[in-house]
């Protein structure tokens, strides 16, 4: 088994396993209230969506996305067929589509009884439990992109250390920024990138990732990268803080 895209009228057999489970399950986590709201969302959105299915003679679990955004709008697996690997497989078919596509977060809305399964493949919570249309859920993330940590790149300057940034003003660059060439989903995309460790202008640099910096509600990611990986955190954030002040960021370290 594994996980393909659906297409066609395959999507109505994949909303039709989303109806049979969802009332299948009786929905005892859920209100009624709650409840329409799903089923108003399906009705209204779920032709517009992106499906993956898991076939083994028929079709044993499915998930939708917004492909654009990486966002997981829903997951279902038969009941006799959890326990399989195939929310797993459902997962990792996203996975492999946000890094295609150069999508660096997957998010999803996870309902309580979901929390623990999305934790299992590596999502982790990113704030406090909400509730909409008496839906309670948790904004969960999977960061994409961490494999780049440690890898050994070149890193063009186009923002030497002591330049003026462009947008901020008065805002000086307390290091050398610049961007790797071809090292995200395609040939033409630019990965932006701080240099760590010199304080000189530069016009190249080779060294080593040991950060990768996320911009909450955005999708591009700029990396640290160092000559050696060794490094003290605060220091690092103390040279590239001035240039981050405007953004809701968050770091994963080497």
């Amino acid at each position: 088994m594994k996980a393909e895209r659906i297409i066609g009228n395959d999507v109505h057999d994949a909303l039709n396993l989303v109806k049979e489970v969802f009332f299948a399950e009786g929905n005892l986590s859920l209100s009624r209230t709650a409840a329409k709201s799903f089923l108003e969302f399906l009705s209204l959105h779920g032709e517009e969506l992106s499906w993956f299915g898991v076939y083994d003679g028929d079709l044993k679990g499915v998930l939708a996305c917004d492909e654009d955004t990486a966002h997981l709008s829903l997951l279902f697996v038969r009941k006799e067929d959890r326990h399989k690997g195939i929310g797993t497989m459902l997962v990792n078919a996203l996975k492999d589509k946000a890094k295609e596509k150069g999508i660096q977060r997957i998010t999803v809305n996870a309902l309580p009884s979901a929390i623990s399964f999305y934790t299992h493949v590596g999502f982790e919570k990113t704030g406090d439990e909400q509730s909409a249309g008496d839906m309670r859920f948790t904004l969960m993330e999977y960061i994409c992109g961490k494999e780049a940590l440690g890898k050994k790149v070149t890193v063009i300057i186009d923002h030497p250390y002591g330049s003026f940034h462009p947008i901020l003003p008065d805002v000086v660059y307390t290091c050398n920024y610049g961007y790797v060439e071809g090292d995200t989903a395609g040939d033409e995309d630019l990965q932006n990138a701080y240099v760590y460790g010199v304080d000189e202008p530069l016009d190249t640099f080779t060294g080593f990732v040991i950060a990768i910096i996320y911009h909450r509600d955005e999708t591009e990611t700029r990396w640290v990268v160092s000559q050696s990986l060794l490094y003290d955190k605060n220091d690092v954030i103390n040279a590239i803080g001035e240039m981050e002040q405007e953004y809701d960021t968050r770091i994963e370290w080497l």
